[in-house]
């Protein structure tokens, strides 16, 4: 993740989700790069995008999505 003057940039998918659950505005989703890597670009006029972006690693959204991961993950071996 990096940050731009005002803008905020991630290329995680969750990350990307759980900031718009928390009212934040994007103003770019697309694909990039040869290996296709997703771009998610939020206003943060007020800076606090990042803020909120960390809030992700302790939040109950976190957890929901470990869980989803780990029933893909079990799906796909068997």
């Amino acid at each position: 993740m990096k940050m731009n003057s005002k803008k905020f940039i991630t290329h995680d998918l969750s990350v990307a989700a759980y900031l718009l659950m928390k009212g934040h505005i994007i103003v770019r989703a697309d694909k990039s790069g040869n290996r296709g890597q997703f771009v998610f670009e939020f206003e943060d006029e007020k800076g606090d995008v990042k803020k909120d972006s960390l809030g992700f690693l302790t939040s109950e959204f976190s957890l929901y999505d470990n869980y989803l991961r780990s029933l893909r993950n079990m799906i796909k071996s068997s």
